[in-house]
C-alpha cells in the first residue's frame, strides 16, 4: 500500500515524487520513459539555476532529478504505463493496473501523464527529427540569424512566429487553409513583422536533408515548390494522454500536474505544478 502513486516521470512527476518522498511518504513513480519530455530537449538554457557557461541537456537534468528523488526514498517503475485506475470498495484507496498486468494499491494518485504533440506523419519526418521543434519559447534562440518555418494556423503558430521573428533572419508560416484560426490581434502582430512570410493554402508533402545539412520542404499549393530552412516548428496541437478512470467515483484523492493541466508546457511550470500537486496531496493524506 503506497501513500501515493505518481503517474508520469517527467519534470512534474519527478518534482511531485521528490516533495512526497522528502516529506516521509511512501511514494512510487511510474513512467514509460525516465525523464519524459525532458529527453527531447537537446540543450536547456531557460531553467533557473543552470550555470550560464555550462550547458546541460534535458536528459542530464532528468538524471539529476531521478537521483535526487531516489536519495529520499522514491521508488520507480520505469518503462511501464498505467492502463486503468479503479476505486476500491472503501472509496478511500485506488488500484492501478499497469500494462504488464501488475497492480499497485495506494491512498492517492498524482497524474502527470503529459501530452503528445501532433505530427504530420509524412515522408522524411523521422529522418529530420533533430530539426523539428515543438516550442519556440524553448528553441528560438538556437536559430539566431537562420531561416525557419512554422507549420500551423492557430494561436500557437502566431506565438511561435512572433517569438522566432526576434531571432531569425526569416520566418515562413505555412498553413493549409486560406485563413487563420488564430485571434485577429495575434495575426495582425505577426503581419507587422517584416521578416515573416505567410504561405497560405500550402501543404508540406515531405522533408529531406540536403547536402548543406538543411531541410528541404516539398510544398504543394497551386504549384509544387520547395523551401530550404534550417529548422521547422510544429504548431498543430497536442493530444492529451489519458488513463481510464471510468471506475472511479470519488476523485478527491486524484491530482493532476504538468502538461496535461498546464497550457504553457515549460519545464519550470511543470515543476511548479508538480510541487503544488504534491502539497495538495500531502494535505489530503493528513485529513
Amino acid at each position: 500500500m503506497y501513500d501515493c502513486v505518481v503517474v508520469g516521470a517527467g519534470p512534474a512527476g519527478l518534482t511531485a515524487s521528490l516533495y512526497l518522498a522528502r516529506g516521509g511518504y511512501n511514494v512510487i513513480c511510474v513512467g514509460e520513459e525516465p525523464g519524459g519530455t525532458l529527453n527531447k530537449i537537446a540543450l536547456l538554457e531557460n531553467y533557473p539555476g543552470i550555470h550560464p557557461y555550462n550547458t546541460i541537456s534535458g536528459q542530464e537534468l532528468a538524471n539529476n532529478m531521478i537521483e535526487q528523488c531516489s536519495k529520499f526514498g522514491t521508488q520507480f517503475e520505469f518503462f511501464k504505463s498505467v492502463k486503468k485506475i479503479t476505486q476500491n470498495s472503501d472509496e478511500c484507496h485506488y488500484t492501478l493496473e499497469l500494462n504488464d498486468e501488475s497492480k499497485l494499491t495506494c491512498k492517492s494518485i498524482i497524474c502527470c501523464v503529459g501530452t503528445t504533440p501532433n505530427v504530420l506523419n509524412i515522408p522524411g519526418e523521422n529522418e529530420c527529427l533533430d530539426k523539428i521543434s515543438f516550442c519556440a519559447t524553448c528553441d528560438a534562440p538556437f536559430y539566431k540569424n537562420k531561416i525557419v518555418a512554422v507549420i500551423g494556423g492557430g494561436n500557437s503558430a502566431m506565438e511561435f512566429a512572433s517569438s522566432l521573428s526576434i531571432y531569425c533572419k526569416k520566418v515562413f508560416v505555412i498553413h493549409r487553409r486560406n485563413s487563420f484560426r488564430a485571434e485577429a490581434a495575434m495575426i495582425d502582430k505577426v503581419k507587422s513583422c517584416k521578416n515573416v512570410t505567410f504561405l497560405m493554402e500550402t501543404i508540406v508533402e515531405s522533408f529531406y536533408k540536403n547536402n548543406n545539412k538543411k531541410v528541404q520542404l516539398n510544398l504543394v499549393n497551386k504549384n509544387e515548390s520547395t523551401l530550404e530552412v534550417d529548422g521547422f516548428f510544429y504548431a498543430i496541437g497536442h493530444k492529451q494522454n489519458l488513463i481510464d478512470i471510468s471506475n472511479v467515483h470519488n476523485i478527491n484523492g486524484i491530482f493532476y500536474a504538468g502538461d496535461c493541466s498546464n497550457k504553457h508546457k515549460q519545464v519550470i511550470t511543470a515543476c511548479g505544478d508538480g510541487c503544488n500537486a504534491a502539497l495538495d496531496c500531502i494535505k489530503y493524506l493528513n485529513l
